[in-house]
């Protein structure tokens, strides 16, 4: 015998007697019987009834409203309920799972085999009474059954909407907890209030009336502090002194001084982790009734959410900017846009060819360096030196790609590119090596121990080209960078600095857009030219390339040569191109003595007497006007 009871209310009495046969002949079920809402609500008050079979069409009160009136009736919430209809469709279904029921059931002397299982179900979802004591249902206990379950679903709906509002400032905890503040006043008229949110760094806000004595107020804080500790069992710490702390006075207008005298917390559950409590004091005794505690508890169940919401955004949103913040140094930021945003349309991750210009820094015989240095000295150094043309860099558009070593290579138009990608390049090396000279940056390298016979200095090399740009890698790690023949180039020019004892060499793609930038009225201050000195250094071929490059030299000191100086060099290497080589030895001479620290003079002269040489050896050698390096 099964001694579950349960109530069918139905208004067929066809399936009435069907379904109360089946129940109580073949499952053992006792079996009470109602043909409208009334009469149902009667048999739930004057029998422990485990599980209603509700059918949704009822008479004088509907099924839908029934279930409510059930769920929002403290003596009648225990009671499993079933909808019933005669039909199974969306619309029902819809209603049943916002009518706080707990199972639907289409009857039909097919399937009755199937309800004892939807019963079962149904009755695990609730946790049956054991106090439950019979009582007559008299028609004010009646009316008042009603009003009070329509109340509480007019109060519920009240604080879903309350939150729903509220939910729209998840970012925002401070908006969010001024929102609570405001609706616990509609809920409770309080004399003291505490919020204490459990953040990684605690969070507390107290609203009190100013006539309770600040002894009171103190001794009340203690207590939710307390309290809050007890409820937040997985939490280690609880630093109070470096809260997040704030408080509020409700005026009152009365010099009379009020003693707290009764005090709870919401949610009372200490069995669980919640990530904020309220705790709230009157100044009446025994103020908390059962009704205003399940508000306030019901409340909580909805705000709790929200703010927990609200904490794992904020914590997610502060995780973001760190990670922008640290990737940023080593990652365009609109490729960290897209890693963020998981764009599946950004071409990054797949590779493309671009027009970048590519500038690589390197400090000249650094291994030198760091073999006489301490290895935290040397990093200590570099961090600092990075640092600073890293700045420089991303002041003019371009982009970190890596440090190699002591080394810097930088992109100028990937991935953030601009109408005069090489130009910005151009200005950001000149800057480089003004920022060098400058005594603020020279007692930075005091800290290296360099040998005498040499002394701190950089060479650079921009090239201007077309490399494949790209996130590659394997699936484990990827880098956002550019390869191809046009790196190499720019890493061959940058090596021809210590050839031609210059700072800065630029291939021909690299001037011409400096010379285009020049040239064009129309641009903003950030794209125009840096005011500088060019010098066609030599046509060369470097090592891995077949077909000649010119190289020139840029820098940023007007004064450095004299007009007579480019003058000759320009004649040498005129006449060195179309195998002059005697006349270019005297240009060169020339210029050398204008100015005879210039290195790529006695560089020209060799190859001038060089070829010259060979010239007198073989006539008719074959002449291109260009120098074959071989440095890497």
């Amino acid at each position: 015998m099964n001694s579950k009871n349960i109530l069918v209310a139905f208004n067929s009495p066809t399936m009435l007697s069907v379904i109360t046969n089946y129940l109580e002949s073949q499952q053992g079920f006792s079996v009470f019987q109602a043909k409208d809402g009334i009469e149902a609500l009667h048999a739930l008050y004057s029998n422990r009834i485990d599980c209603a079979l509700i059918y949704i069409e009822l008479p004088y009160i509907q099924g839908y409203s029934l279930s409510r009136i059930i769920k929002n009736t403290k003596e009648l919430s225990s009671t499993a309920v079933i909808l019933c209809s005669t039909e199974d469709n969306s619309v029902y279904h819809f209603w049943v799972e916002n009518s706080k029921s707990d199972g639907y059931y289409v009857p039909s002397s097919e399937n009755l085999n199937i309800l004892s299982n939807i019963i079962n179900n149904a009755l695990e979802k609730v946790t049956p009474r054991t106090d439950f004591t019979p009582s007559v249902l008299k028609e004010e206990t009646l009316l008042e059954t009603i009003t009070s379950a329509y109340d509480k679903e007019l109060f519920d709906l009240y604080i879903i909407k309350s939150a729903f509002q509220t939910s729209t400032s998840v970012f925002d905890i401070n908006e969010i907890i001024h929102k609570m503040i405001s609706t616990v006043s509609g809920i409770y008229n309080y004399d003291v209030l505490g919020i204490i949110v459990n953040d990684t760094q605690l969070m507390e806000f107290y609203d009190y009336s100013d006539s309770i004595p600040r002894s009171d107020f103190e001794d009340f804080r203690k207590i939710c502090r307390s309290d809050f500790e007890k409820r937040t069992y997985n939490r280690i710490d609880f630093d109070w002194n470096t809260s997040i702390y704030s408080e509020s006075t409700i005026e009152q207008f009365s010099d009379k001084t009020e003693k707290i005298k009764s005090y709870e917390i919401f949610p009372s559950d200490n069995q669980k982790h919640y990530p904020v409590t309220i705790h709230i004091g009157s100044c009446s005794p025994e103020s908390f009734n059962t009704r205003t505690t399940a508000r306030l508890n019901f409340f909580m169940s909805v705000f709790s959410t929200i703010i927990d919401k609200s904490l794992v955004f904020t914590k997610a949103k502060i995780t973001e900017a760190k990670m922008r913040s640290a990737f940023s140094r080593f990652i365009p930021p609109s490729i960290i846009e897209d890693i963020i945003s998981g764009d599946p349309k950004a071409t990054v991750s797949i590779g493309e060819k671009r027009q970048v210009a590519i500038l690589i820094a390197d400090i000249r015989n650094f291994t030198r360096i760091s073999e006489n240095n301490k290895p935290e000295t040397v990093v200590a150094f570099l961090n600092s030196y990075f640092t600073t043309m890293g700045k420089i860099i991303k002041k003019h558009g371009g982009t970190i790609d890596k440090f190699m070593g002591d080394s810097i290579m930088a992109l100028f138009g990937a991935t953030d590119s601009y109408k005069y990608n090489a130009n910005r390049a151009a200005n950001a090396a000149m800057e480089m090596f003004e920022e060098m000279e400058k005594e603020e940056f020279k007692e930075t390298t005091k800290i290296l121990s360099i040998p005498d016979d040499e002394k701190f200095s950089v060479g650079c090399g921009i090239h201007y080209g077309k490399p494949i740009v790209g996130a590659i890698g394997s699936e484990d790690k990827k880098e956002y960078t550019v390869i191809g023949d046009d790196v190499n180039l720019s890493s061959r020019v940058e090596s021809l600095t210590k050839v031609f004892g210059t700072k800065i060499i630029v291939t021909e793609e690299v001037k011409k857009d400096i010379d285009a930038a020049m040239n064009d009225i129309d641009i903003g201050n950030e794209e125009q030219s840096k005011p500088h000195l060019t010098r066609h250094l030599a046509n060369v071929i470097v090592k891995g390339k077949e077909k000649p490059t010119k190289i020139y030299e840029i820098t940023s000191d007007l004064n450095k040569y004299s007009k007579t100086f480019l003058e000759n060099y320009s004649k040498g290497l005129h006449e060195y191109v179309i195998k002059n080589f005697s006349t270019a030895i005297e240009y060169f001479n020339a210029a050398k003595n204008e100015y005879v620290k210039d290195k790529a003079c006695y560089e020209m002269l060799k190859w001038c007497r060089e070829k010259q040489k060979t010239l007198a050896q073989d006539q008719f050698m074959e002449w291109d006007g260009t120098i074959s390096m071989l440095v890497k």
